[in-house]
Protein backbone atom coordinates (compact mmCIF):
# COMPACT_ATOMS: atom_id res chain seq x y z
CA UNK A 1 0.00 0.00 0.00
CA UNK A 2 1.23 3.18 -1.14
CA UNK A 3 0.40 6.85 -0.80
CA UNK A 4 0.55 9.17 -3.82
CA UNK A 5 3.69 11.24 -3.66
CA UNK A 6 4.93 13.98 -5.65
CA UNK A 7 5.90 12.34 -8.60
CA UNK A 8 3.47 11.73 -11.22
CA UNK A 9 1.33 9.04 -10.54
CA UNK A 10 -2.14 8.54 -12.05
CA UNK A 11 -3.44 9.80 -7.75
CA UNK A 12 -2.27 13.07 -9.38
CA UNK A 13 -6.05 14.11 -9.86
CA UNK A 14 -7.41 17.41 -10.48
CA UNK A 15 -10.07 19.46 -8.59
CA UNK A 16 -12.72 20.41 -7.77
CA UNK A 17 -14.19 17.88 -10.09
CA UNK A 18 -11.84 14.71 -9.24
CA UNK A 19 -10.34 12.99 -12.53
CA UNK A 20 -7.12 11.27 -13.05
CA UNK A 21 -4.25 12.76 -14.10
CA UNK A 22 -3.09 9.89 -17.08
CA UNK A 23 0.62 10.05 -17.62
CA UNK A 24 0.73 7.43 -20.50
CA UNK A 25 -1.72 6.93 -23.37
CA UNK A 26 -4.47 4.49 -22.06
CA UNK A 27 -6.10 3.75 -25.42
CA UNK A 28 -9.15 1.34 -23.78
CA UNK A 29 -11.32 2.63 -21.20
CA UNK A 30 -13.94 1.73 -19.05
CA UNK A 31 -16.46 3.57 -17.19
CA UNK A 32 -18.09 2.07 -14.54
CA UNK A 33 -21.53 3.35 -13.49
CA UNK A 34 -21.07 6.21 -15.61
CA UNK A 35 -24.47 7.78 -15.29
CA UNK A 36 -25.30 10.88 -17.13
CA UNK A 37 -21.50 12.25 -16.47
CA UNK A 38 -19.21 13.03 -19.07
CA UNK A 39 -16.27 11.47 -17.30
CA UNK A 40 -15.02 9.63 -20.32
CA UNK A 41 -14.77 12.64 -22.70
CA UNK A 42 -12.81 14.97 -20.14
CA UNK A 43 -10.42 12.85 -19.92
CA UNK A 44 -7.30 13.70 -21.94
CA UNK A 45 -7.08 10.52 -24.09
CA UNK A 46 -5.37 10.06 -27.43
CA UNK A 47 -7.80 10.36 -29.91
CA UNK A 48 -8.15 7.42 -31.18
CA UNK A 49 -9.12 5.67 -27.79
CA UNK A 50 -11.97 3.48 -27.18
CA UNK A 51 -13.79 4.88 -24.54
CA UNK A 52 -16.71 2.46 -22.65
CA UNK A 53 -19.66 3.70 -20.41
CA UNK A 54 -21.32 1.22 -18.84
CA UNK A 55 -24.07 1.77 -16.16
CA UNK A 56 -27.20 -0.52 -14.29
CA UNK A 57 -29.83 2.88 -14.98
CA UNK A 58 -31.06 2.96 -18.52
CA UNK A 59 -32.48 6.08 -18.04
CA UNK A 60 -28.89 7.62 -17.04
CA UNK A 61 -27.93 5.85 -20.29
CA UNK A 62 -30.81 7.65 -22.37
CA UNK A 63 -29.93 11.04 -20.76
CA UNK A 64 -26.06 10.49 -21.21
CA UNK A 65 -27.05 9.48 -25.22
CA UNK A 66 -27.48 13.36 -26.57
CA UNK A 67 -23.69 14.11 -25.69
CA UNK A 68 -21.59 11.10 -25.51
CA UNK A 69 -20.16 11.84 -29.08
CA UNK A 70 -17.09 8.92 -29.43
CA UNK A 71 -18.12 7.39 -26.83
CA UNK A 72 -20.22 3.65 -26.23
CA UNK A 73 -22.56 3.32 -23.95
CA UNK A 74 -23.69 -0.46 -22.02
CA UNK A 75 -26.41 -1.08 -19.91
CA UNK A 76 -25.25 -4.03 -17.33
CA UNK A 77 -25.15 -5.14 -13.62
CA UNK A 78 -21.45 -4.42 -12.47
CA UNK A 79 -21.46 -7.58 -11.10
CA UNK A 80 -20.98 -9.39 -14.44
CA UNK A 81 -19.29 -7.11 -16.85
CA UNK A 82 -20.54 -7.64 -20.59
CA UNK A 83 -17.03 -7.72 -22.07
CA UNK A 84 -14.51 -10.30 -23.01
CA UNK A 85 -11.51 -10.82 -20.61
CA UNK A 86 -8.48 -7.90 -21.22
CA UNK A 87 -10.33 -5.70 -22.95
CA UNK A 88 -9.17 -2.17 -21.25
CA UNK A 89 -6.10 -0.61 -19.85
CA UNK A 90 -7.58 1.40 -18.11
CA UNK A 91 -11.12 1.47 -15.79
CA UNK A 92 -12.19 3.97 -13.79
CA UNK A 93 -15.41 4.25 -11.10
CA UNK A 94 -16.68 7.45 -9.41
CA UNK A 95 -18.30 6.52 -6.55
CA UNK A 96 -19.71 2.91 -8.06
CA UNK A 97 -17.97 0.53 -6.36
CA UNK A 98 -20.06 1.21 -2.49
CA UNK A 99 -23.17 0.28 -4.01
CA UNK A 100 -21.92 -3.04 -5.49
CA UNK A 101 -20.60 -6.04 -3.90
CA UNK A 102 -16.77 -4.84 -3.79
CA UNK A 103 -14.82 -8.48 -4.18
CA UNK A 104 -17.34 -9.78 -6.94
CA UNK A 105 -17.25 -6.83 -8.62
CA UNK A 106 -13.34 -5.94 -8.17
CA UNK A 107 -12.50 -9.56 -9.45
CA UNK A 108 -14.79 -8.44 -12.45
CA UNK A 109 -12.98 -5.52 -13.29
CA UNK A 110 -9.55 -7.85 -12.84
CA UNK A 111 -11.08 -9.86 -15.59
CA UNK A 112 -11.61 -7.45 -18.37
CA UNK A 113 -8.06 -5.97 -17.30
CA UNK A 114 -5.49 -5.93 -19.13
CA UNK A 115 -1.70 -7.43 -17.95
CA UNK A 116 -0.22 -4.02 -16.67
CA UNK A 117 -3.62 -2.18 -17.04
CA UNK A 118 -4.76 0.31 -14.29
CA UNK A 119 -7.69 0.74 -12.16
CA UNK A 120 -8.76 4.27 -10.47
CA UNK A 121 -11.44 4.75 -8.08
CA UNK A 122 -13.02 7.50 -6.00
CA UNK A 123 -14.58 5.91 -2.36
CA UNK A 124 -16.96 7.05 0.24
CA UNK A 125 -14.87 7.89 3.15
CA UNK A 126 -16.53 7.39 6.69
CA UNK A 127 -17.06 11.23 7.22
CA UNK A 128 -19.64 10.80 4.67
CA UNK A 129 -22.17 7.90 6.12
CA UNK A 130 -21.18 9.45 9.45
CA UNK A 131 -22.58 12.88 8.45
CA UNK A 132 -25.80 11.10 6.65
CA UNK A 133 -26.66 9.02 10.05
CA UNK A 134 -26.53 12.11 11.74
CA UNK A 135 -28.69 14.03 9.79
CA UNK A 136 -31.22 10.80 10.08
CA UNK A 137 -30.91 11.25 13.36
CA UNK A 138 -32.05 14.82 13.71
CA UNK A 139 -34.88 14.58 11.24
CA UNK A 140 -36.01 11.25 12.75
CA UNK A 141 -35.57 9.14 9.77
CA UNK A 142 -35.06 6.12 11.23
CA UNK A 143 -35.10 3.71 8.77
CA UNK A 144 -32.61 5.19 6.55
CA UNK A 145 -30.32 5.78 10.00
CA UNK A 146 -30.74 1.77 9.90
CA UNK A 147 -29.91 1.46 6.87
CA UNK A 148 -27.19 3.34 6.91
CA UNK A 149 -25.89 1.55 10.19
CA UNK A 150 -26.29 -1.18 8.11
CA UNK A 151 -23.43 0.36 5.49
CA UNK A 152 -21.01 1.16 8.33
CA UNK A 153 -21.07 -2.46 9.32
CA UNK A 154 -20.73 -3.63 5.31
CA UNK A 155 -17.56 -1.41 5.35
CA UNK A 156 -15.81 -2.76 8.51
CA UNK A 157 -16.38 -6.56 7.18
CA UNK A 158 -14.80 -6.07 4.46
CA UNK A 159 -11.62 -5.08 6.07
CA UNK A 160 -11.84 -7.82 8.59
CA UNK A 161 -13.10 -10.54 6.67
CA UNK A 162 -12.67 -9.47 2.77
CA UNK A 163 -16.50 -10.31 2.20
CA UNK A 164 -19.80 -8.33 2.19
CA UNK A 165 -23.56 -9.05 1.99
CA UNK A 166 -26.94 -7.44 1.22
CA UNK A 167 -28.77 -5.39 2.79
CA UNK A 168 -30.93 -7.64 5.17
CA UNK A 169 -34.40 -6.32 4.66
CA UNK A 170 -34.17 -5.96 1.40
CA UNK A 171 -31.60 -8.02 -0.65
CA UNK A 172 -31.49 -6.19 -4.08
CA UNK A 173 -29.40 -3.61 -2.29
CA UNK A 174 -26.11 -3.25 -0.97
CA UNK A 175 -23.90 -0.26 0.33
CA UNK A 176 -20.76 0.20 2.39
CA UNK A 177 -18.52 3.20 3.14
CA UNK A 178 -14.69 2.17 2.54
CA UNK A 179 -11.26 2.51 4.61
CA UNK A 180 -7.83 2.04 3.05
CA UNK A 181 -7.49 -1.20 4.60
CA UNK A 182 -10.54 -2.64 3.83
CA UNK A 183 -10.27 -1.62 -0.22
CA UNK A 184 -6.67 -2.59 -0.40
CA UNK A 185 -7.64 -6.20 1.04
CA UNK A 186 -10.15 -6.36 -1.64
CA UNK A 187 -8.07 -5.07 -4.39
CA UNK A 188 -5.13 -7.41 -3.35
CA UNK A 189 -7.59 -10.58 -3.01
CA UNK A 190 -9.40 -9.94 -6.45
CA UNK A 191 -5.20 -9.65 -8.02
CA UNK A 192 -4.27 -6.21 -8.27
CA UNK A 193 -1.33 -5.12 -7.07
CA UNK A 194 0.72 -1.48 -6.57
CA UNK A 195 -2.06 0.15 -4.66
CA UNK A 196 -2.24 3.99 -3.85
CA UNK A 197 -4.73 6.00 -2.71
CA UNK A 198 -4.84 9.71 -1.31
CA UNK A 199 -7.43 11.54 0.37
CA UNK A 200 -7.66 14.85 -1.19
CA UNK A 201 -9.33 18.18 -0.63
CA UNK A 202 -11.95 19.43 -3.24
CA UNK A 203 -9.95 22.76 -3.60
CA UNK A 204 -10.36 26.39 -3.25
CA UNK A 205 -13.67 27.18 -2.61
CA UNK A 206 -14.74 23.82 -1.32
CA UNK A 207 -13.67 23.89 2.20
CA UNK A 208 -17.10 23.57 4.07
CA UNK A 209 -18.04 20.61 1.54
CA UNK A 210 -14.52 18.95 3.08
CA UNK A 211 -15.58 19.33 6.60
CA UNK A 212 -18.76 18.12 6.18
CA UNK A 213 -18.42 15.19 3.60
CA UNK A 214 -15.06 14.37 4.08
CA UNK A 215 -11.33 14.88 1.77
CA UNK A 216 -11.90 12.61 -1.49
CA UNK A 217 -11.10 9.14 -1.11
CA UNK A 218 -9.12 8.08 -4.38
CA UNK A 219 -7.14 5.14 -4.76
CA UNK A 220 -6.06 3.27 -8.07
CA UNK A 221 -3.75 -0.19 -8.62
CA UNK A 222 -2.90 -2.09 -11.21
CA UNK A 223 -2.99 -5.75 -12.89
CA UNK A 224 0.33 -7.26 -12.78
CA UNK A 225 1.85 -7.77 -15.94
Amino acid sequence: MTRANGRATILASTVPRILPVLERPFRTVLDLGCGTSNTLRALALPADAIRVGLDVDLESLKAAQSGADGVRLAAADGHRLPFRSDSFDLVVSKVTLPYLNIPVALRELHRVTRAGGVVWLTLHPFAMTAMRIWGDLKSGNIRDAIYQGYAVLNGLLLGLSGRQFAFPLNRRRIESFQTVKGITRALRDAGFSDVRFELRSRGPGHEASDRRLGKVFAVSAQKRA
